[in-house]
């Protein structure tokens, strides 16, 4: 994202994309779109925001952690705090920790069941943002 972003710094101070001045809103607009274009589009951020489900699944098969029944809502919650640390720090997506996984998620169905709300609130979160 740094690369991406001095390259279109540079590529503004020699007049691309609405700079080197900034005068009006419409020079803003141009340069947001040259942003959005060039920097985002090009990293395509939307692949480090969503849940890795083959080596989540992976991870939930090879742990050795015992089960441990809460409400839904709080495995759910529970599930979604252990992805955090992983979301957006590779680009093939965030994993849930098969320790964690293991315990909240008594079969592969209700670990799936999990991943899709996951997905689908990564999502939703993403397009607010984009």
């Amino acid at each position: 994202l740094d690369l991406k972003l001095a390259w279109f710094s540079n590529e503004l101070k020699k007049g691309n994309f609405g700079g080197p001045n900034i005068q009006n809103h419409g020079d803003l607009e141009r340069v947001l779109g040259g942003i959005s274009q060039h920097v985002l589009g090009a990293l395509n951020l939307r692949e480090y925001f969503r849940v890795n489900e083959a080596l989540s699944i992976e991870a939930w098969k090879t742990s050795e952690a015992t089960e441990s029944r809460t409400s839904q809502q709080d495995t759910y919650e529970l599930l979604k705090n252990s992805l955090l640390p992983s979301l957006g720090a590779n680009r093939s997506g965030a994993v849930i920790p098969g320790e964690v996984s293991k315990q909240l998620c008594p079969n592969i169905d209700a670990l799936k069941a999990h991943m899709s709300r996951l997905q689908s609130d990564l999502v939703a979160h993403f397009n607010g943002i984009e």
